[in-house]
C-alpha cells in the first residue's frame, strides 16, 4: 500500500525542489522515494503551468469520480447478489440472514458490506463464524453423507423408512424418522412412489329408485339383494313391513 504524507510535508518539499535543491539529497534526509519526489515536482511546475498536463484539482476531482462510480458498482453487484440469495423473500428470518451474509462474503464482497445489505449485527457474524462447529450439527453432516450412500446404492429406489432400515443395520446408527426424512427433503432424495391400495369390493348401496326400476348388480357371488319391501297395516294401528330378498350370481 503506497504511503501517504501531510499536505504540509509535501508543499515544504516542493518549494525546496523548485529553488533548485537535488532530489537525491531531499531523499536522503527525509527518507522519500526519488521516484516520489519527482513525481511531486513535475505535479508542481503542471500546475504552475510550466508544462503541460492535467493539474490537481482536476485530477483530484478526476480521483474521486472515479472512486465514486467504482463504489457504486459495487453496490450494485452486492445488492444484485444479495436479491439472488434472499430469492425474493418477504420476511427473513436471523437464521437466513447469516446464511445469505456467509454467502455473500465468497463472492468477493466484505463482511461489513454483507451485515449492512442484510441487516445483520457484524458482532453476531463474527461470533457464529469463531465458535466451533457444535456436534449436532457434525452428526448431522455425517448422517446425511451415510444417507446420500445408501440412497445411491439403492440405484434411488429406498424411500426414508427403507433409508432408516438400512442406517441401524448396516452402519448401526440409531437415527429416528423425522430426522431422516428431513435430510431426505433437504438434499431432494425420495424413493419409488408407494404402490395404490387395493380397496376391497364394496357392496353397492341400494337407493330407492333402483327398487324401484329393479336394477340390481352384484359384485361379489352369491349375494342377497333386497328387491321390495312391502307394508302391511294391523287392526291395532301398527304397520308391518316385509321384506322380498333375491339371491344374484355373481
Amino acid at each position: 500500500m503506497p504511503r501517504t504524507y501531510p499536505g504540509t510535508v509535501r508543499r515544504q518539499i516542493v518549494q525546496r525542489l523548485r529553488s533548485g535543491e537535488a532530489v537525491a539529497a531531499i531523499a536522503a534526509e527525509t527518507g522519500i522515494a526519488q521516484a516520489t519526489l519527482f513525481r511531486w515536482k513535475r505535479q508542481a511546475l503542471i500546475d504552475a503551468g510550466v508544462i503541460e498536463g492535467t493539474p490537481s484539482v482536476e485530477a483530484d476531482e478526476l480521483a474521486a469520480a472515479q472512486k465514486r462510480i467504482a463504489a457504486l458498482e459495487a453496490e450494485l453487484a452486492l445488492t444484485r447478489d444479495a436479491c439472488e440469495l434472499f430469492n425474493a423473500e418477504a420476511v427473513v428470518p436471523p437464521k437466513r440472514r447469516r446464511a445469505i451474509a456467509e454467502g455473500l462474503i465468497p463472492r468477493g464482497h466484505s463482511a461489513r458490506s454483507a451485515c449492512r445489505i442484510t441487516g445483520l449485527a457484524r458482532s453476531l457474524l463474527q461470533y457464529y463464524r469463531r465458535r466451533p462447529v457444535p456436534d449436532r450439527q457434525i452428526r448431522r453432516l455425517i448422517v446425511a453423507d451415510t444417507i446420500s450412500e445408501i440412497h445411491q446404492r439403492s440405484r434411488g429406489t429406498y424411500g426414508r423408512r427403507r433409508v432408516r432400515a438400512a442406517l441401524l443395520a448396516d452402519y448401526d446408527m440409531n437415527v429416528n424418522l423425522k430426522l431422516v426424512s428431513s435430510i431426505m427433503t433437504e438434499h431432494g432424495l425420495y424413493g419409488l412412489p408407494r404402490p395404490a391400495r387395493r380397496l376391497p369390493n364394496l357392496i353397492r348401496v341400494t337407493t330407492p329408485a333402483d327398487l324401484v326400476n329393479r336394477q340390481f348388480t352384484a359384485t361379489r357371488p352369491n349375494q342377497l339383494w333386497c328387491t321390495d319391501i312391502t307394508e302391511h297395516p294391523a287392526r291395532d294401528g301398527k304397520v308391518t313391513a316385509a321384506r322380498s330378498w333375491t339371491a344374484f350370481p355373481g
